[in-house]
């Protein structure tokens, strides 16, 4: 991931003072690429094509003594990014007094340029980007959540079990990227059938892996499964090449487990997999009554 941080002043100097102090920038141990822009007019049509830009750093006095202010609204109003920071800078705080600005916009600082120091620059932006990756994952947390909310609402409006479950590991895919989704369930002997399968296995994964071979790899990790046994309901656990959550029903003899085959999952998409993977047990018990 890539930050974008856009720096609006018709003032080649400060431009060339903010590539100085910002240019060693890191956040998270991702890089932050710089974009200079000379008026309001640049920064709306930036913004149009980029955005995800992280923060902005805006002249108020460009065009006319409104400009970035104008242009603070276009971002908010009519672009509709509520996400963006946008930090005001000016060398003529008496034209937009910081107090009525900061309360008539959307802003999330007002720097005077002669009070501007490089640390204090320095220090501005790297709350920003802070305060912007924390509002990217509260939305990620929500848009997840809701997915998964409803998910849940639409389960008894499924015709079978089968396209239940089809549905949860189609939603694990989706919601958590990986190479490989999973869902195993286990299935009692049926003493009139010794023909049956003693489990039923779903999966998912890439669009460029054909069927085929996402069985065969789904097969191997069943072959694998039995190992895990001991793991309660719900609790996560890294395991082989992913994370694998087991489930449980208490009105039928059913279990299994849901795997996802990656590396690295952030505590989000953790609890996401938990979430699916406690339904999929409550699934087996509406089913079964």
């Amino acid at each position: 991931m890539e930050y974008k941080v856009v720096i609006v002043d018709d003032e080649p100097d400060i431009h060339t003072v903010s590539q100085m102090v910002l240019k060693k920038l890191r956040f998270q141990g991702h890089p932050v690429q710089l974009f200079f822009l000379p008026d309001a007019k640049s920064f709306i049509e930036h913004m149009q094509g980029h955005p995800d830009t992280a923060v902005v750093l805006l002249d108020v006095v460009m065009e006319d003594e409104q400009a970035g202010l104008r242009a603070v609204k276009q971002v908010r109003e009519e672009l509709l990014n509520d996400v963006v920071r946008i930090i005001l800078r000016t060398g003529q705080p008496g034209r937009a007094p910081e107090q009525q600005v900061i309360e008539t916009y959307d802003i999330d600082g007002y720097l005077a340029k002669a009070e501007l120091t490089n640390t204090r620059l320095f220090s501005a932006v790297r709350t920003a980007l802070k305060n912007y990756h924390e509002l990217l994952s509260l939305q990620q947390h929500r848009d997840m959540l809701w997915q998964v909310t409803q998910l849940m609402m639409n389960m008894t409006a499924s015709e079978s079990l089968t396209e239940c479950l089809e549905r949860f590991v189609h939603s694990a895919a989706l919601l958590v990227p990986s190479e490989l989704s999973v869902l195993y369930l286990e299935t009692p002997e049926d003493p009139l059938d010794d023909t049956a399968p003693p489990y039923h296995l779903f999966f998912s994964g890439p669009d460029e892996k054909s069927d085929a071979l996402l069985a065969e790899e789904s097969a191997a990790v069943v072959g694998l499964f039995a190992e895990q046994k001991a793991l309660e309901p719900g609790e996560a656990a890294r395991w082989h090449e992913g994370y694998v959550i087991p489930f449980r029903s208490r009105r039928a003899p059913q279990q299994g487990f849901l795997y996802v085959q990656r590396e690295d999952l952030s505590p989000l998409e953790l609890q996401v997999l938990t979430l699916l993977s406690s339904q999929t047990g409550f699934a087996l018990e509406l089913f079964a009554v």
